[in-house]
């Protein structure tokens, strides 16, 4: 993926920010100062903004991450989604944990990482990509009306209802074959 197409998901997906679910889930992780706690991202992210600006990719690397892999053609490609998880920090006394998605080739390990600006100021990211695992969030299809109604694309995980949000978008001046497979499966589980 070239830089110009890099710049222009980003802009896809600042432009649309609205788009983002809020952040709200509870996780076990381990802290700075190694007590293992269960982690309320939404409590956590509401401490360290009253002492840090974040950037606006902040909690939003899964989603821009799992678009970038399956753009690139997903399982079929050399792409791989992966996974940093728990990873500790502090910022002017304000402890906090966090994972991080992004996506590298598996042939010759370069990154693509839209969201690494978010960490300017918080942590090297830099230093955290060789703990970096495979990994997906999800089912391998889509419920239709019911909960017995599957729409499988392949016997891998779909991408996320929000990452399909962005590409419905995305859709509308550029279609991506990749991307496409999914997105009318989805459409089908609607009906």
């Amino acid at each position: 993926m070239d830089a110009a197409t890099q710049v222009k998901i980003t802009q896809l997906f600042y432009r649309n920010r609205h788009l983002f679910r809020d952040v709200g889930a509870t996780h076990l992780g381990t802290y700075p100062d190694g007590s293992l706690r269960g982690i309320n991202y939404k409590e956590q992210e509401e401490r360290l903004k009253a002492v840090h600006n974040f950037h606006w990719t902040w909690s939003r690397c899964y989603v821009m991450s799992q678009f970038v892999f399956y753009y690139l053609g997903g399982y079929e490609s050399d792409w791989e989604l992966k996974c940093i998880k728990q990873i500790p920090f502090e910022i002017s006394g304000v402890e906090g944990v966090t994972s991080h998605w992004f996506v590298q080739n598996s042939k010759d390990n370069r990154i693509i990482d839209l969201t690494k600006e978010q960490f300017k100021g918080v942590l090297n990211i830099d230093e955290w990509y060789e703990k970096g695992r495979r990994a997906n969030l999800g089912f391998p299809f889509y419920y239709g009306k019911t909960r017995n109604d599957k729409f499988i694309v392949n016997s891998k995980c779909v991408p996320s209802k929000e990452c399909l949000r962005f590409y419905e978008v995305w859709r509308q001046t550029e279609k991506n074959e990749s991307f496409e497979r999914y997105f009318e499966t989805y459409l089908k589980s609607r009906l």
